[in-house]
């Protein structure tokens, strides 16, 4: 079972609005269930933790309208969705996590995890952080996680999702960069992973033919 959202990322993390450092306010704890991050900015964007899950999407009125209708539709489907899987396994899985190499040790990003196809194979990195738009599918990824796994889940829109620049060793994008409407935000992302990365980083990615 999950047991929250790990403390030690925190610092790895960036505002989504304008990559200021973000603070933890109410809780002290090394995996955190409930609590908030707050923006070093003049406006202070506030961003919750709940049930270990970080939502850095806070209103998503404020994202396109192909967007909002994606989210929508993996949150509805995303049961369904999970169900499927196995079928997809051994086609997709094994092959990704070759190119992906080493786990153990290694800081990892996973850019659209869905409900954790490949999550669930990365636990023994150092860190890894896990994200999706689709709070739903986050929320069914959840109880496959190892209480020891040092995971965090983040909620978020990977075309504006920041971090540090420099600290992860991996980028995994599987299935993920056709879901991205417009070549302007594609390239947003393209430049969020090649910020993200240390030196010889790696970035495994798999589309529909």
């Amino acid at each position: 079972m999950y047991s929250g959202f790990p403390k030690k990322a925190i610092s790895h993390l960036r505002c989504p609005y304008d990559r200021g450092a973000l603070n933890l306010v109410g809780s002290d704890a090394d995996h955190i269930r409930t609590g908030k991050l707050i923006c070093e900015d003049p406006l202070n964007h506030v961003f919750m933790i709940r049930d270990g899950i970080l939502r850095l999407i806070t209103d998503s009125s404020q994202l396109g309208s192909i967007m909002q209708s994606e989210i929508k539709a993996r949150d509805t489907q995303a049961n369904q969705y999970d169900a499927c899987l196995e079928a997809r396994h051994d086609k997709e899985v094994p092959p990704t996590l070759r190119a992906v190499g080493q786990i153990e040790g290694n800081k990892i990003i996973e850019y659209g995890c869905g409900t954790g196809r490949f999550t669930i194979h990365l636990q023994s990195a150092s860190l890894l952080l896990a994200t999706d738009f689709s709070i739903k599918s986050l929320e069914i990824l959840a109880p496959k996680l190892n209480s020891t796994a040092e995971v965090g889940l983040i909620q978020a829109d990977i075309t504006s999702f920041a971090t540090a620049p420099g600290v992860f060793d991996v980028a995994i994008l599987a299935q993920v960069i056709e879901h991205i409407p417009t070549s302007q935000e594609r390239q947003r992302l393209y430049w969020n992973i090649r910020h993200t990365l240390c030196l010889n980083g790696i970035v495994v990615a798999s589309v529909y033919h």
